[in-house]
């Protein structure tokens, strides 16, 4: 009692030490929370002091050095020194009386793991424990769950010790992201699984997705509304053997499905579940199958699954599943990967009559510890299959070449030597694979000496093809291009030992191979298609029977049975092959003495596939290196006498009669002439340098010389100085040099060579001085780093971990080691949460009628998990029916017009800004048809009346003719095509119209750019036809500050030959005769960002060409009118009685759905007034966005044909009214005048009378 007092103090004490350098008020609360759980849990006396202001507690054993009990179930606590925070924490709990509530666990801030073993909970605690985010209970006696999880914890894993019966509703875990309940992995008394009795509910009216749900259940409930990456299902001991719910997997990536351990009915089975094909899941990447199966009614065949699976795994299913004694699949294809393990039922697999293609395609089978007994056949015919297991089995037998197709894994057998060479070249790498074999010798494995590579370039592809070539890219140390521009990862698999293959290159080269049994053993294969070259014969003697010759040069081959050389033209003349390789064919003379003595004698070399080569040489050349054993007469050579070898020099001695065997250093017919031969070089690096050559030379050095090089166009022979000589060292100087190559060394009339290889520099030494562990290989050049500190070509670069594996087992995402933050695949998946959560986006949308609304669809990408999912649309909210990984289904609320749309769900936002639109079902007509045409209030276009066009039948109809108001022909107008820009132009007289793509921008939310592509003048005309009048333009989509390739757009220009209508994204027109259509696709664009979408600019000009025969009388400045309806956006722009028109439908094609796009107009300022930009506002397209304008140019009904001028440029009635209009003027003037001199006349007369009457008065 006192001891647990002293440590309880000491554990008191040590807090507050730690905690009085920290923050106040928290870090008591969290100090308090802790201390209390100690006490609760018994557990003081197991921890040291100091237990929560350590980085990390260690658990160890006490002071007896016995493991402490706490210690086997990872029982300790981490805390976060920055925050002085507790984050996790491991409990056991030593009071098996102690129930646990929440409030012991709240009182902490925020715990993002907790695992407490050995406990009871109360009733309440699930719902109410608020301050954990991961909590495991193992060992644990839990209630019924009849309530909703709390919501703050998003990973809940149950271990039971203690019986369980429950209903469990999935609207129970709606906030969980995983949930695991089943019996204790770690209880040294497991419980007993049959008392586990689940029963699934599936009450959701809205969608969720689980990470990982596994539980242990009596029934497969509906998964409607239900998304899992992860689901594992634990067949209760009441389990009704229902499978038909599987036609509502409908978001399932990878299932498993278990049997519990049922000690009261061991025999118990279920069927294959076959209703497998009823499930709606795009994709099902693993099915694993461990339950007792019973025997299929029918062969299965997978190739009638609508469902794709990748892999499937049936592990301990029991002695019964087979059909007829025979295999149950007739076809596993497509699967992946296959493994049927722990199980007693496969004899019929080594029966003869069974065919092994049933795995034809499947890359990896596993068939291991199936207690198989029998002989392994000897003839196998799986073909695409890259690895099989057979692995603990009983399978005598020996092994043959049929298997060298796939990495065999034959361990834990009984088999029989001899190992196939494939195998054995390469035993130490693959050693464990045939372990265990009592009769298999993997220790004493002859020398492998058959490995034949060979080359050639078929099919646009480049093969090396050949014998024991490794299986698999790893089995290869190095494979080089002459200029080391091929790295070994663009290299693929053909056939397992057999080849490898380089697609699309066929680029006459030399390539370098060597392979991980022998790294130092160089093969070198040329698809330079030279014949054979021979530079050196040699003739060696071994017996007066034959000789043995040796050819020295280049372009020979590895494969003995492809090369052949005959001496002379008489009977045996042939020259049996011993060995060869590119530089050197060794081949065995017999009746040499046939060819006769001195003169000249021909060879004729010939390779299969390659031209034969054809040489003469003198028949006295030297011999080197005899090696004979027979003594006798003396050597007589003709007029020289008699010469016994120089033998009295130490050079040779008479061996049989004109047969001379040479001391070493000396060759020649009677051993004259002194010999050289070369043990090691020491090179260069790759920027040239002192080279040295290590051997035996003699003392004579006459005419001596040494090159480096094949002697062929790619490699031509390049002098290395000397720089010093001695018996036993030459050194010379040589230039920059890369690779492997030959060195031949010269002296006295006799050449050697052998290979050179220059030694690669690699970039600042790998950094070795830092760390000795990085290492440059020296035939690359290439650094090898220590992979868990530095990276880099120079080693350099620190190497940081990610705190997660990305799940990049799921290729969501892959770690960059430079800042240790994920990188997600394709903006798909967020970095926050490690790639696990989908950054969902819309490419398309079905509208709904203006003022009704209704059901509508959205396309696009939305992953697997839908938490909290809203749709808004115009600010309502769209009520979704639906979802699935590219599709909701959702009910829009009665609005108008075009508007934005957000899309919620895991807390991420995307938005996309009037991308929804609210179709008129009455559609007014552009203009009402100018009055000249009758609206169509269907599709809103105008059906123009007789003489007139155009979308608004504003325009006259140009056919040559004239009318009414035009006693000249109107003018034809005519398309140009500028092949080497792109652009293209419609001409009527002096007016031309010029039209182009000016860029592609991708913008971000906020209407910002966020990458240019210019577009204008670069667009690259890869097809042309002038009798259809079509023009193909392509252009890989690069910007300015970014070099990498975004895509591509193509631009389709097509001259309307004749009116026809038209149909696109659902939209019906008509195209009339002498218009441009023209058709854009921007495909596999990658965006910065799933929230940008693309911005297409056209440019739209007009020029005026200097014409003094053009009628003025029509000149006007450019007018510019824009017209939006529901469907179609036009531009008209009008200039000297020539109309450009534009139509742009309001729609694109959008991954192969048609959706709304909206545009805008800005007309040019200053010098650029008589231009128009159209800007298309497009979708977040992933693969393809397609656009459909065209343009035509027509005859404003206000042109005048002839404007009546004369020579000189004036009106022809500008002369008569300019004589006519003064002369009637005065006329007008004068009678004026005299009119009004009458009148006055006339007034004075009365007023005179008047006077004189009143006189008389």
């Amino acid at each position: 009692m006192c001891k647990k007092i002293y440590l309880l103090f000491l554990s008191f004490l040590f807090l507050k030490t730690c905690f009085a350098v920290t923050i106040d008020g928290i870090l008591n609360s969290e100090y308090n929370c802790m201390v209390t759980l100690l006490n609760k849990f018994s557990l003081t006396g197991y921890y040291p002091s100091g237990l929560i202001c350590t980085e990390t507690f260690q658990c160890g054993p006490d002071q007896f050095g016995i493991e402490t009990l706490p210690c086997r179930y990872g029982v300790g606590v981490t805390c976060n020194k920055t925050t002085a925070l507790i984050e996790k924490f491991s409990l056991f709990n030593f009071n098996s009386s102690f129930s646990v509530s929440a409030g012991y666990f709240n009182c902490f801030s925020n715990v993002s793991y907790a695992s407490i073993y050995n406990s009871k909970f109360d009733d309440k605690f699930l719902y109410e424990v608020s301050s954990i985010n991961n909590l495991k209970l193992d060992k644990a006696s839990v209630s019924p769950i009849v309530d909703k999880i709390n919501k703050n914890i998003k990973e809940l894993y149950i271990g039971l010790s203690y019986n369980f019966t429950s209903d469990l509703s999935f609207s129970n875990l709606l906030d969980l992201n995983s949930f695991s309940i089943e019996t204790s992995s770690v209880d040294s008394k497991p419980l007993d699984e049959s008392n586990v009795f689940i029963s699934l509910k599936n009450d959701l009216n809205s969608y969720k997705f689980f990470k990982i749900l596994n539980v242990v259940t009596n029934n497969i409930p509906s998964f409607n509304n239900i998304g899992v990456n992860q689901l594992t299902i634990k067949f209760g001991i009441n389990f009704n053997g229902d499978f038909s719910n599987f036609s509502t997997f409908n978001n399932i990536s990878n299932l498993f499905l278990l049997q519990i351990n049922n000690p009261k009915n061991k025999t118990i089975s279920y069927e294959f579940p076959i209703e497998l094909n009823n499930m709606n899941s795009p994709k099902l990447f693993t099915l694993s199958i461990s339950y007792k199966l019973s025997t299929p009614k029918a062969l299965i065949d997978f190739s009638n699954f609508d469902m794709v699976f990748e892999t499937l795994l049936m592990i301990d299913i029991g002695n019964n599943f087979y059909f007829n004694n025979k295999f149950p699949f007739s076809k596993l294809s497509p699967l992946k990967s296959f493994f049927w393990t722990s199980s007693n039922n496969l004899p019929f697999l080594f029966e003869d009559s069974f065919d092994y293609s049933i795995f034809n395609g499947i890359q990896f089978v596993n068939l291991a510890s199936n207690r198989l007994n029998g002989t392994l056949p000897s003839n196998y015919k799986g073909k695409q299959v890259k690895q099989l297991n057979l692995s603990n089995n009983n399978l005598k037998g020996t092994i043959d070449n049929s298997y060298c197709t796939v990495l065999l894994d034959a361990s834990k057998n009984q088999l029989s030597d001899p190992l196939p060479s494939c195998y054995s070249c390469y035993i130490n790498q693959i050693y464990n694979n045939f372990l265990n074999n009592s009769n298999l010798s993997l220790t004493t494995q002859p020398p492998c000496s058959t490995v034949l590579p060979q080359i050639k370039i078929e099919n646009n592809n480049t093969i090396i093809y050949g014998q024991d070539l490794g299986f698999g890219l790893s089995f290869i140390s190095t494979l080089l291009d002459s200029n080391s521009s091929v790295p070994l990862s663009s290299w693929k698999v053909g056939t397992l030992s057999k080849s490898y293959y380089l697609e699309k290159f066929t680029k006459e080269t030399n390539f370098t191979i060597s392979f991980i049994n022998s790294p130092s053993k160089y093969y070198t294969l040329s698809t330079i298609q030279n014949p054979p070259f021979i530079s050196q014969v040699e003739f060696t003697t071994y017996s007066t029977d034959y000789k043995i010759i040796t050819l020295t040069g280049s372009f020979f081959t590895y494969n003995t049975s492809d090369i052949s050389v005959e001496f002379g033209t008489g009977p045996n003349r042939e020259c049996s092959i011993i060995s060869s390789d590119f530089y050197y064919v060794v081949c065995k003379l017999l009746n040499f003495n046939s060819l006769g003595s001195g003169g000249i004698v021909s060879a004729v070399v010939k390779i299969i596939s390659n031209t034969n080569l054809k040489i003469q040489f003198p028949l006295d050349i030297g011999d080197a290196n005899v090696n004979s054993t027979s003594t006798g007469s003396l050597c007589y050579y003709g007029q020289l006498g008699v010469n016994n070898c120089n033998y009295f020099n130490g050079q040779g001695e008479c061996i049989a009669k004109d047969t001379c065997k040479c001391e070493v250093g000396w060759m020649g017919l009677y051993c004259q002439q002194q010999s050289h031969r070369i043990t090691s070089v020491i090179p260069s690096n790759q920027y040239g340098g002192l080279i040295t050559i290590i051997g035996e030379f003699g003392i004579n050095h006459l005419n001596i010389f040494v090159t480096i090089g094949n002697g062929t166009i790619s490699d031509p022979e390049k002098i290395c100085e000397i720089q010093s000589t001695s018996q036993e060292k030459v050194t010379c100087l040589i230039g920059p040099g890369f690779g492997i190559t030959k060195l031949t060394l010269g002296q006295n009339n006799y050449n050697v060579s052998t290979s050179y290889q220059f030694n690669a520099v690699c970039p600042g030494d790998c950094n070795s001085l830092v760390d000795n562990t990085n290492v440059c290989n020296n035939l690359t050049g290439i650094c090898s780093c220590n992979s868990n500190k530095y990276q880099g070509l120079d080693c350099k670069i620190p190497f940081i971990p990610c705190q997660d594996d990305c799940n990049s087992y799921l290729q969501q995402g892959s770690c960059n080691n430079i800042t240790g933050v994920c990188t997600c695949t394709n903006n798909k998946w967020t970095n926050g949460s490690y790639c696990s959560i989908p950054n969902h986006f819309c490419s398309s949308i079905t509208p709904a009628p203006s003022g009704v609304g209704g059901p509508i669809t959205l396309y696009g990408w939305f992953g697997n998990e839908h938490n909290d999912l809203m749709i808004s649309i115009g600010g309502l909210p769209c009520n979704y029916t639906a979802v699935s990984i590219d599709q909701i289904n959702c009910t829009v609320a009665s609005n108008t017009g075009i508007q934005t749309v957000n899309i919620t769900q895991n807390q991420i936002s995307w938005i996309g800004i009037n991308k929804f639109q609210y179709y008129q079902i009455i559609k007014p007509c552009p203009n009402k048809c100018s009055n000249q045409g009758i609206c169509n209030q269907t599709n809103g276009q105008c059906n123009c009346n007789n003489g007139y066009s155009g979308f608004d039948c504003s325009a006259t109809i140009p056919t040559g003719n004239s009318t009414e108001s035009n006693s000249e022909p109107l003018p034809i107008t005519k398309s140009e095509i500028n092949i080497e820009t792109g652009t293209f132009s419609l001409n009527n007289e002096e007016t031309k119209y010029k039209l182009y793509i000016k860029s592609l921008i991708e913008v971000d939310i906020n209407n910002n750019p966020v990458k240019t592509f210019d577009l204008q003048d670069n667009m690259i005309n890869t097809d042309s036809n002038d009798l259809t009048g079509t023009y193909l333009f392509k252009q890989t989509l690069s910007s300015k500050n970014n070099n990498n390739s975004s895509g591509y757009i193509i631009s389709t220009i097509q001259e309307i030959k004749k009116t026809k209508e038209m149909n696109f994204a659902g939209v019906d027109f008509k195209l009339e005769s002498g218009s441009i259509k023209v058709s854009i696709e921007i495909n596999n664009y990658t965006y910065s960002s799933n929230l940008n979408t693309l911005q297409l600019l056209f440019i739209s000009s007009v020029n005026e060409e200097s014409d003094s025969n053009s009628n003025k009388c029509n000149d006007k400045n450019t007018l510019v009118q824009n017209i939006n309806d529901s469907d179609l956006n036009y531009i008209k722009m009008e200039k000297n009685g020539k109309i450009l028109m534009g139509r742009f439908v309001n729609s694109v094609i959008s991954d192969n759905r048609p959706t709304l796009i909206t545009s805008t107009n800005l007309r040019g300022q200053g010098s650029d007034s008589d231009s128009i930009i159209v800007t298309l506002n497009l979708p977040h397209c992933i693969n393809q966005c397609q656009i459909d304008p065209d343009f035509s140019v027509l005859v404003s009904p206000s042109y005048k044909s002839n404007c009546d001028t004369d020579s000189g440029g004036r009106k022809k009635w500008f002369l008569p009214v300019v004589i006519v209009v003064p002369v009637v003027c005065v006329c007008i003037i004068i009678t004026t005048l005299m009119a009004f001199a009458k009148k006055s006349l006339l007034f004075r007369v009365k007023m005179q009378s008047i006077i004189k009457l009143k006189t008389r008065k």
